[in-house]
């Protein structure tokens, strides 16, 4: 599993994963663990691609945003 690293701010562009076009969303750099391909990706793509496609009821995705919560 690979690590999504923070590209730019708030960005109006496609993401490469999903196609869609966000505005003023987040997006992030997304290298592949076995290919090194990059990608600039949205924010729920990083997020899926983190913590799984059911990120939300994930463990980990909780405890995550928890803390990010506290900070």
């Amino acid at each position: 599993m690979s690590n999504p690293t923070i590209f730019a701010k708030k960005d109006s562009r496609s993401c490469e994963m999903c196609g869609q076009y966000k505005m003023k969303a987040t997006f992030y750099k997304w290298e592949a663990f076995l290919t090194g391909d990059s990608k600039i990706i949205c924010n729920k793509c990083a997020m899926r691609e983190y913590f799984g496609t059911n990120y939300k009821q994930n463990k980990r995705y909780i405890k995550w945003s928890e803390d990010a919560k506290q900070k």
